[in-house]
């Protein structure tokens, strides 16, 4: 049985990471699909949104489907349908259809993320230490990679539609020959060391499939929203960087667009050093330590953006962001997921979708905020969360250490 749980986690390492590559190998083609479909940039952002829609319509369904189906299936099921969707996009022949894909696209790709993360953290139970952030990091070098095949087939100048149906046919082969190795079912009932699990047969109560029974109060709701708050700060952090990081440079600080890059590159490679890195120290301090510090990164780094207009700053400043909120999203997800009195996949959900909310809500308020004051200023808004990271960090439950057994 320990041998089938290393396999699994290696599966799942790998499941994470062929997400990031079907996610990204699709974004460098998006100049060509604006050019072939004639859209303004105002009718491409508008069918783009489509897909963080579709995800907060089936974000609070994700934890049922997994609840009902098990992660494993939800996972070879729902990222079937992403490639196969992505495909469709080089076929679309108008906005309505292009916008319409994209919103399916979202449906599967919070279906995948909730999936992907249940079943890390069961792998993540089942071994007895953390590598939750180790596959979130997983999914950002998957990410880099897509990326970069993306561009390489743009470069060779292929087609977009079969750049995209051959990479398609490609990933969903590799997703189902991984698949194979992740645990099936359910996951079975904690052990006693979870005062909120109790066995069935004990009092005959209901419980959901993961072994709890539900005791959904007032006051786990109210820690569950607080929980939230912690990922909302990662994705806050994430989202300036990638939205506004290269418009900071190229129009406040007169940098050239080829400088205006460099945001982006320093907080993406942060974040997969400080993802990897994460593990570990959840490991040795605990999760509320390592959130509590990412908190205190992320406030730093806006901290160093603020206080010096500059290149310089603005790529380290960004780069101390990445190291605080790589751990933020992941460790927030799994607190969440394990808040007494919560079914199994129910505060998964609960996170995935605010997240989501926070990278949809997050760019609009920082441009308001922009407009009044300048870009540099508007920053304050996810270094604020950044502090409720920090305030809230507390309430992350200690990480549970079981050894694998049969």
């Amino acid at each position: 049985m320990v041998d089938r749980v290393r396999r699994a986690r290696y599966a799942v390492g790998a499941t994470f990471a062929i997400n990031g590559l079907t996610f990204a190998n699709l974004v460098p083609r998006y100049p060509e699909i604006v050019a072939e479909l004639d859209l303004d940039k105002t009718a491409f952002g508008a069918a783009v949104a489509a897909w963080p829609l579709g995800a907060l319509l089936s974000g609070l369904l994700a934890g049922v489907a997994v609840t009902r189906w098990t992660s494993k299936r939800v996972i070879v099921v729902a990222s079937l349908a992403m490639s196969a969707l992505l495909v469709g996009v080089g076929w679309a022949s108008s906005w309505l259809a292009l916008a319409a894909v994209f919103l399916c696209v979202g449906l599967v790709d919070a279906l995948i993320d909730i999936a992907n993360n249940a079943q890390g953290l069961w792998v993540q139970r089942r071994l007895g230490t953390s590598i939750i952030t180790g596959l979130h990091g997983l999914w950002s070098v998957g990410a880099v990679v897509g990326g970069l095949i993306g561009s390489l087939f743009a470069g060779l100048g292929v087609p977009v539609r079969w750049h995209l149906l051959l990479t398609g046919v490609l990933f969903a082969v590799a997703l189902l020959l991984v698949a194979r190795l992740l645990l099936p079912g359910h996951e079975p009932a904690a052990g006693p060391s979870r005062s909120h699990l109790q066995d069935e047969e004990t009092d005959g109560s209901r419980t959901d499939p993961g072994g709890r029974t539900p005791r959904v109060t007032p006051g786990v709701v109210a820690r569950l929203l607080l929980v939230c708050l912690v990922g909302l700060a990662g994705a806050a952090g994430e989202d300036a960087g990638n939205t506004w990081g290269a418009l900071y440079l190229t129009g406040d600080l007169q940098t050239t667009a080829a400088v205006g890059g460099a945001v982006f590159v320093a907080m993406q490679t942060a974040m997969i050093v400080g993802r990897f890195a994460g593990d570990p120290l959840v490991t040795r301090f605990g999760p509320r330590g390592v959130s509590r510090v990412g908190g205190i990164l992320t406030v730093a780094g806006f901290g160093v953006v603020l206080a010096t207009p500059s290149v310089v700053a603005a790529v380290i400043g960004f780069g101390v962001v990445g190291l605080g909120i790589a751990v933020l999203i992941p460790l927030a997800m799994q607190a969440a997921d394990e808040l007494p009195g919560l079914p199994r996949g129910f505060g998964l959900a609960v996170s995935g979708w605010m997240m989501r909310l926070g990278f949809l809500a997050t760019p609009p308020l920082i441009g308001l905020v922009a407009d009044a004051v300048g870009l540099r200023w508007a920053f304050v808004v996810p270094a604020a969360l950044g502090v409720l990271a920090v305030a809230f960090a507390g309430l992350l439950a200690p990480a549970e250490r079981r050894p694998a057994r049969d």
